[in-house]
């Protein structure tokens, strides 16, 4: 939902050059509860006619518009898919010159048994969390163990758990992880549940039937509707998704543990301009796209190692596409999916999980826009103190709205 969220608000933001951009939520109760979001903007509006083409791929309301304005026209396609995949949709009405408005509807489930918060409960919970500055967390002693095949993604959650008084040992697949259970005592696990030699899943599994009893916390990037129940009867006692959100995930830690005190230190981010994404390819002169952690003494050392990876796996991006593995496309996408956002480049996430879903797709001409779009943000990117990274050339605009990728001259 987030992510949907994320495309239709930084759409409405990049038509709209005066007035603002406005979002309403309510909760449908119907027989079977929607979620029903509307996104509203006093933009360049939509002509009739274009309506229900806007969310066909590469389609905008003019060709003017993408001169104008620039972008793939993926993000609605993306984002009425993943509505649908959540048992609803997205609409919209809309009048040229006047604005447009999205409405986005997702299925609730059951809420038998859920506090339900009122208007001004919720105004009140947001003024508090505004004038306390940000949480920090500590807990009591406890050994943890983090499981993934991502590097950055294992350090940058030791450090986290570690700044926060707990004991952490880690495991890059779900085999060594089985194994590290049975030999020595930990007090919870952070299992990935997408991993070579062995997933999550099974890993699980495994240690559930063998009568271990901790709290495992499943780690995933997908989010998609049926994740979580999926996640918990492989025997998960809780599912944090991918990228980490810091918050998110202490705050899970602290319900599952049921104790922490207030750490002295907190781990401070920056404000990133990677926040949402970008749209537009081959913007030579665009804002860098820095780490949200480049301010953070220990964490900006794994931002770095992700940069340094980002270069290798560009190289396996290009190998891939050029023998059109859509497979190894989509495991690359994945890891780019969970572990960009993970270690603060925001940018990535996007176009990683569009990329995602048009290779498992193999969706060539679509597939190319994307990984080109992925070259046009890696160029972007700048280590704190250094050059922006250089990486291999952007393509031309001309060659990704042909579906081609060819090395601008």
């Amino acid at each position: 939902m987030s992510q949907i969220l994320t495309n239709l608000t930084g759409n409405a933001i990049k038509f709209t050059e005066a007035g603002g951009v406005e979002l309403a939520a309510r909760l449908n109760p119907v027989a079977e509860p929607q979620l029903v979001i509307e996104v509203r903007d006093s933009g360049i509006g939509i002509p009739a006619e274009r309506l229900d083409a806007i969310f066909d791929p590469f389609v905008q309301a003019e060709s003017s518009t993408t001169r104008r304005f620039g972008g793939t026209g993926l993000g609605l396609t993306i984002s009425r898919r993943f509505a649908r995949a959540l048992d609803g949709d997205i609409t919209v009405r809309s009048e040229p010159g006047r604005g447009s408005a999205f409405t986005v509807t997702v299925a609730t489930g059951p809420l038998d048994g859920i506090r339900l918060l009122q208007p001004e409960q919720i105004a009140t919970t947001c003024e508090e969390g505004a004038t306390a500055g940000g949480q920090t967390w500590a807990f009591a002693h406890a050994r943890v163990l983090v499981v993934d095949d991502g590097e950055e993604n294992r350090e940058l959650v030791r450090i986290v758990l570690e700044q926060a008084g707990l004991e952490v040992d880690t495991a890059e697949n779900g085999s060594v992880a089985v194994s590290k259970a049975g030999e020595t005592s930990v007090d919870a696990i952070f299992m990935d549940m997408q991993m070579p030699v062995m997933d999550g899943y099974t890993a699980t599994r495994l240690l559930r039937q063998r009568g271990l009893k901790i709290p495992i916390i499943g780690l995933t990037a997908h989010a998609m509707k049926g994740a979580e129940r999926e996640v918990r009867e492989a025997g998960c006692s809780a599912m944090v998704t991918k990228p980490i959100v810091i918050d998110v995930l202490m705050q899970t830690i602290a319900e599952l543990f049921g104790r922490y005190r207030e750490a002295s230190e907190e781990i401070v981010v920056s404000p990133t301009s990677s926040a949402l994404g970008e749209s537009t390819i081959g913007e030579a002169a665009a804002v860098p796209i820095v780490s949200r952690f480049a301010e953070h003494p220990r964490l900006r050392a794994v931002a770095r190692r992700f940069v340094s990876r980002l270069e290798q796996q560009l190289v396996a991006f290009e190998r891939a596409w050029e023998a059109r593995d859509f497979e190894e496309l989509a495991l690359l996408a994945h890891w780019l999916k969970g572990t960009g956002g993970t270690v603060g480049f925001d940018a990535f996430t996007e176009p990683a999980q569009e990329l995602e879903l048009l290779a498992k797709a193999r969706s060539e001409v679509q597939t190319a826009a994307v990984i080109a779009k992925l070259r046009a943000l890696a160029s972007r990117v700048v280590v704190p103190g250094e050059e922006p990274v250089t990486f291999v050339q952007s393509a031309r605009r001309e060659d990704v709205e042909q579906g081609e990728l060819r090395y601008g001259s």
